[in-house]
Parts: C-alpha cells; sequence; structure tokens
C-alpha cells in the first residue's frame, strides 16, 4: 500500500516508517524543507518525499495525490502558548484531511493521538476509550481537537490511536534521563508513585499496522499501551537497572515545589524562545493522579498486544544509546566504564 506518513523524521515516526518499510509498504513521506533527515538517513533511499508543511493546504494536496492511506504522527508536543497547540495538532490535523478527502486514492485515515486527549486514569479506574473525554492539559485539549477534526471531516475510514508514554531508542528526552541515570542521580517528581502506561515505539508502530486493513478497526478510536502498568518511581528504577547504575540517587522534587520549577522553566522557554520540557503547560499532567489505560479494545478489534515488557523495551533502548555514543559502555561490573570508580 502507498502510504503518507507525516512527521516521519520525528520519534514516533521514525519508528512507524522502519515498520512501513520493513512491512513492505511503499512510504511516502512529507518532510519541512528545514527538516534533520538525520534520524530517518538510512531509510531515506526507500522511500519518497514530498517537501511540504502542515500549514500549506497546497503542499499537502501534493502529498496526499498519490497515497492510498495517511498515517498522520506530524504534532506538536512541547509549546510556550496555548494557541500553538491547536494550531499544530488541531489546525493542522484539519488541512491534513481536506487535502486527503480531495485526493483520488485514499482510503485510510490513521491518526497518532495521546492519552492526554483522553484524561488521566488509574489502575482502579483506568482510561477506557468509552469514557467522555477530561483532557487537563492545552496539549490534551488540542489532541482532542485533532481527534474531532478526523471524526467530523474525514471521507474515508479512520482510526485513532491514543498512546500513553511512549519509549525507545531515538527519543531525545530519554536520551537524557539515561544520562542521568549513567551519572547516578534521577530526579523525580514528588513521591513517584504516580501510576502509568507506557507502550514501546516499536509496538505502537505495529499497533498502527494492525489497524490499516481489519474493518473492524474502522470509525474506532484505541488506546496503544503495554496492558501492564508501572510508576514513575518503577519506571526511574528500571531506567537505572538498564544502565547498570542500581545505586542512583533519586533526586526528589517536592510537590510544593514543582509550581515554582514549572513556572521559572516556562519563563526561560519565554526568554529563550525554546520550550522546556516542564513548563506551566506539563504540570496538570505531572499533578495528575495517573495516566493509567485499558487496552482491550485494540486486543479484541486488532488483534493486537504489546510484545515488549519495561525490561527488556528499556534494555534495547540503552543498547542503541550505547551504540550511538550518548551512553559509556558497562563494564564486567555492570556499572558504566567512566564511572567505575565512583563512591
Amino acid at each position: 500500500m502507498r502510504i503518507l506518513l507525516t512527521g516521519a523524521n520525528g520519534f514516533v515516526g521514525s519508528h512507524v516508517l522502519d515498520a512501513l518499510v520493513r512491512t513492505g509498504h511503499e512510504a511516502l513521506v512529507l518532510l519541512r524543507e528545514t527538516s534533520d533527515p538525520r534520524r530517518i538517513a538510512r531509510l531515506l533511499p526507500k522511500v519518497r518525499v514530498s517537501r511540504g508543511r502542515l500549514e500549506d493546504p497546497a503542499s499537502l494536496a501534493d502529498a496526499c495525490a498519490e497515497a492510498e492511506a495517511v498515517i498522520h504522527c506530524a504534532g506538536l508536543t512541547r509549546a510556550l502558548r496555548a494557541a500553538a497547540f491547536m494550531e499544530a495538532n488541531a489546525a493542522g490535523t484539519d488541512r491534513l484531511v481536506g487535502a486527503a478527502n480531495r485526493a483520488p486514492g485514499v482510503r485510510r485515515f490513521l491518526l497518532v493521538s495521546s492519552l492526554a486527549a483522553a484524561g488521566p486514569g488509574t489502575p482502579e479506574h483506568p482510561a477506557r476509550e468509552s469514557d467522555p473525554p477530561r483532557p487537563v492539559s492545552a496539549y490534551g485539549r488540542s489532541k482532542r481537537a485533532g481527534e474531532e477534526a478526523v471524526r467530523a471531516s474525514a471521507r474515508m475510514p479512520w482510526t485513532i490511536l491514543r498512546p500513553p508514554l511512549v519509549y525507545g531508542p531515538g527519543d531525545p528526552e530519554l536520551r537524557r534521563v539515561f544520562r542521568w541515570a549513567a551519572r547516578g542521580r534521577l530526579p523525580l517528581p514528588h513521591t513517584g508513585g504516580q501510576p502509568l502506561s507506557v507502550v514501546y515505539a516499536a509496538d505502537l508502530a505495529d499497533a498502527l499496522l494492525a489497524c490499516l486493513e481489519p474493518p473492524a478497526c474502522h470509525g474506532k478510536t484505541y488506546h496503544a499501551a503495554h496492558p501492564d502498568w508501572t510508576t514513575a518511581a518503577a519506571l526511574a528504577g528500571a531506567i537505572a537497572a538498564a544502565v547498570g547504575r542500581a545505586d542512583r540517587r533519586r533526586v526528589r522534587i517536592p510537590r510544593l515545589l514543582l509550581p515554582p520549577l514549572c513556572a521559572a522553566a516556562h519563563a526561560a522557554g519565554l526568554l529563550t524562545g525554546r520550550p522546556g520540557v516542564i513548563n506551566l503547560f506539563k504540570r496538570p499532567e505531572l499533578t495528575a493522579p495517573g495516566w493509567v489505560c485499558d487496552t482491550a479494545l485494540l486486543a479484541r478489534d486488532a488483534g493486537f498486544r504489546a510484545a515488549t515488557d519495561l525490561a527488556e523495551g528499556l534494555r534495547r533502548t540503552a543498547a542503541a544509546y550505547r551504540a550511538e555514543g550518548s551512553l559509556p559502555a558497562a563494564n564486567a561490573s555492570g556499572l558504566p566504564a567512566e564511572r567505575t570508580n565512583d563512591a
């Protein structure tokens, strides 16, 4: 199938592109003129590239012209103003849907949304697709608006996937966390007890492909995650184990310090023009009771169950970071080589 993929040079999109090439689909990728293609450089000879952007309807029409399906991964995950989220994640999706509607051959549209569009969930009351959406952040509201654009306007069968925390090789933010862990220190908000669903990036890509053909998936929204949930503290411990630093120190951020920390980081972002991973828009997500979702519906309709558990996924991620030189190699003791003599 000829599939147009947006966001192919991003973290999630690069894993989706890898899955498309691996499974024999003809991939068409939409890249900005200013995009950095290094993450997907090895795949570019195997795909067709269209230059354009979500803000430009004409370039979207050109990109969709020969596609049979669209997988929309592009979006904004960090911003300093709520309007920026809405422009990228809602208006951009709406324009892409319009271009797909006008293309003669597009017969499927898949949107990568976010669990943030559904709202928080706990192990006792996991978020389910049938629940009324309760997004708590500007990001979540923008992803919810993007979903509504698909539901309201798409003239072809559509499917929406809502992943929770996505991790795996190639994530620049996770790379930073792994480096902290290798140094023996990991920051942890307040108690670290926030329960979390997670999904390995390659599994999320497989979930998208599993939804591509089955008619049972048409017009449906799914939560795509590994069925086992974890906590922020357990995730930190698993990352430390993956880099061989079981002796890491948890640097806890007291709950009372979180608001001023988010405000200060947001102000710094406004000064530099570069939003950080922590900011005022992130605070409602950090203080939510949990981000746990039910995955039964995706298993029922697409026969998909995420295969990679947390320990294995983090082990593969650490190996990838070591291979690219972002982490020191571990020695026989299990400690990173440069840290062997640490007290």
